[in-house]
């Protein structure tokens, strides 16, 4: 699955930067910046680096490139955009993606409402980068609420990725979940 390659050794987490705000998310708002943040490690300067890469995918905002400490890189790593290019070069690929995406962040307070509701909505998402549920999930309540809901799935030839979800964001990479989050593989 092309897909797969934005997430292989890293992390991407979709949100609209103002978690912990208190503010209602209305992704359909022109002030809220939506976002795909992408966490990974690439040689940047001659040495690995953990590389930002900040990808707004309901403006016409540019995208934004910073290295661990926050600092501003002016040039997209080689690797990655390559990386980035292949996995959504194929329009119908990319079309398909954004269209769910879109529609998860639309209804991401419904997606919480049960437990059923997210395992149903995270299957599809999982779909695009060809990850199979290993049916292992991990949950937090307050109150008979769902606050935190997680999956654990695997690719064609067994490598385990997460699928975390909360009330303000989605995180989908690749590494083992624990109930509170995953923990990224050693290299």
């Amino acid at each position: 699955m092309k897909l797969k390659r934005l997430i292989k050794d890293q992390t991407l987490t979709i949100d609209d930067h103002k978690r912990g705000a208190g503010e209602v998310m209305d992704w359909d708002a022109p002030g809220v910046d939506v976002l795909i943040d992408k966490s990974t490690n690439y040689l940047v300067d001659g040495k690995h680096q953990k590389v930002r890469i900040r990808i707004p995918i309901n403006t016409e905002l540019p995208i934004v490139l910073e290295n661990g400490s926050g600092e501003s890189i002016d040039d997209i790593p080689e690797t990655l955009q390559k990386e980035i290019k292949e996995a959504l070069e194929d329009r119908d690929i990319r079309n398909s993606f954004v269209t769910d995406l879109v529609e998860i962040l639309k209804n991401l307070d419904t997606l919480l409402s049960s437990e059923e509701s997210a395992r149903d909505i995270l299957e599809n998402f999982s779909s695009h980068f060809g990850l199979e549920w290993s049916k292992f999930k991990a949950t937090t309540y307050s109150k008979d609420i769902l606050h935190y809901y997680s999956e654990t799935y695997f690719d064609e030839v067994g490598t385990e990725y997460f699928i975390n979800v909360n009330r303000f964001e989605i995180r989908i990479g690749q590494g083992r979940l624990y109930p509170f989050g995953p923990l990224v593989p050693k290299k």
